[in-house]
């Protein structure tokens, strides 16, 4: 049994990508395994400083932890403790949503440090109807990735042609990808 930890970026609680990683989780825990369902609406997350490289002797990669006080540790031990990770973002003008983005940068404290995950999947929507449309946001993913040795892109899923909320619940298709996804996790 894994533990996967999921991060949701999308502002929209019942949004298509919400309701395109519910089927992940569903697959995820068919195949038995845990999942640590963190929705980034549910907490705190101000913007990285950029202390490192200073010589400021707070700076995360130097003590392991942010001096900030939101929830950026709190979901850094998070991920730092799963088998392995899936962000969900919607796509927005091509690349991550600005929540995603944000994490990413506060999670500076992994950088050198030790973590378990390996797999990193990422699920996203989009209103674009090209496949093409995620290409932006694997291209952020891998600049984080090339930081984190060890790790890989080990599953990318996109619901192309989908803008109101619920639209995405019409795609059998794709829906059922998310399941099968979920379960190779």
């Amino acid at each position: 049994m894994s533990r996967i930890a999921v991060i949701r970026t999308s502002p929209h609680k019942n949004g298509n990508t919400n309701l395109l990683v519910d089927k992940f989780i569903e697959g995820t825990k068919e195949s038995g395994n845990e999942v640590v369902d963190v929705n980034l609406n549910n907490y705190r997350l101000n913007y990285c400083m950029g202390c490192y490289g200073t010589d400021n002797p707070s700076a995360c990669t130097v003590t392991g932890k942010c001096w900030q006080a939101d929830d950026a540790n709190t979901i850094c031990d998070i991920i730092r403790e799963c088998d392995a990770l899936v962000f969900a973002t919607p796509i927005y003008f091509y690349s991550v949503s600005g929540q995603m983005k944000v994490l990413l940068d506060r999670s500076l404290q992994l950088y050198g440090a030790s973590y378990k995950f390996k797999d990193i999947y990422l699920i996203t929507c989009c209103e674009a109807k090209k496949d093409t449309a995620i290409d932006g946001a694997i291209k952020t993913l891998e600049g984080w990735i090339a930081c984190m040795p060890g790790t890989r892109i080990a599953g990318t899923l996109c619901g192309t042609g989908v803008l109101a909320p619920g639209s995405i619940s019409e795609q059998n298709g794709i829906l059922k990808k998310a399941v099968e996804l979920g379960k190779q996790a």
